[in-house]
């Protein structure tokens, strides 16, 4: 018998909030830490979302974000295919 399978962390950004959201999934089972309490207060407010997309990949977090702009590079910016 397998053991059960983990549950993913999800690592939230700060364009869903600090509580309401937040408070919402993990009502609802989610396994999640949001930018605030990784980082801190205020210092959350100023983290390039470079770095918190490289760290939450890092930590094998999965982003959960309103704005995949952050995730993604302008098109103009993309390498060649």
């Amino acid at each position: 018998m397998s053991p059960p399978e983990q549950q993913p962390k999800f690592f939230v950004d700060r364009s869903l909030g600090r509580v309401a959201v937040p408070g919402l999934l993990r009502a609802a089972g989610w396994d999640l830490i949001t930018l605030a309490e990784h980082y801190g207060v205020p210092e959350d407010e100023q983290v390039e979302d470079t770095r918190w997309i490289e760290d939450s990949a890092k930590l094998g977090w999965a982003v959960h974000t309103d704005r995949l702009e952050r995730l993604y590079p302008p098109r103009d910016q993309m390498p060649p295919a």
